[in-house]
């Protein structure tokens, strides 16, 4: 089965500072996870240069398979 397949992303929140990543979010896609991030660093009031979104895997909830990503980096773009 390919990687299309995947129903949602795994992701995760690298922390630079603290040289750890927060818990794994299950989420629907990228842009869910961009939102989620931006969100939490505003909150937070952290820069986006301290922190790292990774894409760690992807889950089909129905066949429950497993794809695993090479921590593939989302670009958060632009801080709104």
């Amino acid at each position: 089965m390919d990687n299309q397949h995947y129903k949602t992303g795994l992701y995760v929140i690298y922390d630079k500072v603290a040289q750890q990543s927060g818990p794994v979010m299950e989420l629907v896609n990228d842009e869910v996870a961009k939102r989620i991030t931006k969100k939490m660093l505003k909150e937070a009031k952290l820069e986006k240069d301290e922190v790292i979104l990774y894409l760690i895997g992807r889950y089909n909830n129905e066949t429950v398979q497993l794809f695993r990503n090479n921590n593939m980096e989302i670009d958060l773009g632009d801080m709104e």
